[in-house]
């Protein structure tokens, strides 16, 4: 029986878990601590996520870096107490155009996975995607402590209007959502902005980091992160 989802410890306080069915899946990072696990992204959702993570001791709680449906759909297991989201994010979430759901494909599916994990064909999850979002009460949080990390949230508008990072500048650690990741760039949905990306892509270059834990694909050096910025800015230009 294959799972809905996979985690794996990254090192010893931070593991990825993927939605493995789902080809081109979000990276959902849970950084462990106290007082709670913070887990950045909530996937598609169509998996109770909230359950697969307490059965195995965790204590979740949400960051959402922006609100694309591969990002927030998980929400729908959560409860408000759950979810730390800005009020820009909170408004963008209840705007289902805003979900890039022209993404949502059915060839972007395992077929077979797809069909063990949830019960429905590719063309069928598609159709019936929708998410139940739990009551959100939104504030402007600037900073969020977990165990002996600090991690300051950083607005990086460009691939959608409400985007976000998280740096650790102790640890020299950046989680950059859909801001970064070694991959094609995506800045034509309604709230993206060509101009503020180029200009979040400049500040990336100032802040300093060691890796980045992105939302797509594989983490990255420093110095692959600079590759992807001067391809990214390159692209927009």
């Amino acid at each position: 029986m294959k799972d809905c989802f996979k985690i794996e410890k990254i090192v010893a306080d931070i593991y990825l878990v993927t939605e493995p069915y789902f080809r081109g899946h979000a990276n959902l990072f849970l950084l462990t601590g106290l007082p709670f696990d913070l887990l950045v992204d909530a996937g598609l959702g169509l998996c109770d996520l909230k359950k697969f993570l307490t059965s195995r001791g965790f204590r979740p709680k949400v960051v959402i870096t922006h609100g694309h449906f591969d990002h927030i759909g998980g929400l729908s297991h959560f409860t408000d107490e759950d979810v730390l989201v800005s009020p820009l994010t909170a408004a963008n979430i209840v705007e289902k155009r805003l979900w890039g759901l022209n993404f949502l494909k059915p060839e972007y599916f395992d077929s077979q996975h797809t069909r063990e994990v949830i019960g429905k064909s590719p063309p069928e999850v598609c159709a019936d995607f929708a998410i139940r979002l739990p009551k959100m009460t939104p504030s402007e949080i600037s900073e969020i402590s977990i165990g002996e990390r600090l991690l300051r949230i950083i607005s990086l508008p460009g691939h959608t209007d409400d985007s976000i990072v998280l740096h650790d500048e102790k640890n020299r650690m950046l989680v950059t959502g859909d801001m970064l990741y070694d991959g094609g760039i995506y800045a034509d949905f309604p709230n993206s902005d060509k101009t503020a990306f180029k200009r979040s892509l400049n500040h990336l270059r100032t802040l300093d980091f060691e890796y980045v834990l992105p939302g797509h694909n594989e983490i990255l050096s420093r110095a692959q992160a600079m590759r992807v910025i001067d391809r990214w800015h390159s692209w927009l230009c």
